[in-house]
């Protein structure tokens, strides 16, 4: 009977003490890949905000700004051609223009999206929101017609004023559309460049590859 009564015991499941506990899940651990301060123009009269990408075990990016080591606000990418792999931050860094540009880019693939923000009374916008199958061009045209002159008397009795003249460089953003035929030689661009007086960016589109930078 002994060895009955033992084998019965034996024979009975017995209790896991770590299925007894209640799992929780892991946290999802994140990391700071990019940070810069996005130096806003002195007119605004504001100091400059820290910006970061951050990111996770997901592969989510998350853009935020700080201000006074307080984030005032959080911003989840959803570039259209997010993929199974997601996307990867490419470039963080501020415009001669005051404004804010990031870089994304796709996992597979070669897509490009790009954000650009602006500070206005106390509260930040998108104001550029466009992608490309190509990196966009961050460049200075030279095309501006406008001379600037400027005389500098000269205060020496007989000699000429100084007179100096120079054109003013704008930086402007150029995004190319390339064929699906010919991924590598685009027939035109579309080129962005900030207006400030109405705060927004004026397009010119179906610019000529060959003459971009003109």
């Amino acid at each position: 009977m002994k060895v009955l009564f033992c084998l019965v015991l034996c024979l009975l499941p017995m209790a896991n003490p770590a299925s007894a506990q209640e799992k929780h899940p892991e946290a999802i651990k994140s990391k700071t890949i990019i940070t810069t301060q996005w130096k806003l123009p002195d007119e605004l009269k504001v100091e400059d905000l820290s910006v970061r990408i951050i990111q996770d075990d997901h592969w989510e990016c998350t853009l935020e700004f700080v201000k006074d080591d307080k984030t005032i606000l959080s911003i989840v990418p959803k570039p259209p051609f997010v993929d199974e792999m997601g996307i990867s931050a490419s470039d963080l860094f501020t415009l001669d223009d005051g404004n804010l540009a990031t870089l994304w880019k796709s996992k597979i693939g070669n897509f490009w999206d790009l954000k650009v923000y602006a500070y206005s009374n106390g509260s930040i916008s998108e104001v550029l929101h466009t992608s490309s199958q190509m990196r966009p061009e961050f460049v200075y045209l030279s095309r501006v017609p406008k001379e600037t002159v400027k005389i500098i008397p000269n205060l020496e009795a007989g000699h000429p004023d100084v007179v100096l003249k120079w054109r003013q460089l704008k930086q402007a953003i150029i995004i190319a559309h390339p064929e699906k035929k010919a991924l590598l030689v685009p027939k035109a661009v579309d080129i962005y460049e900030w207006d400030a007086k109405s705060k927004t960016y004026i397009i010119q589109k179906n610019v000529p590859w060959q003459q971009r930078l003109k």
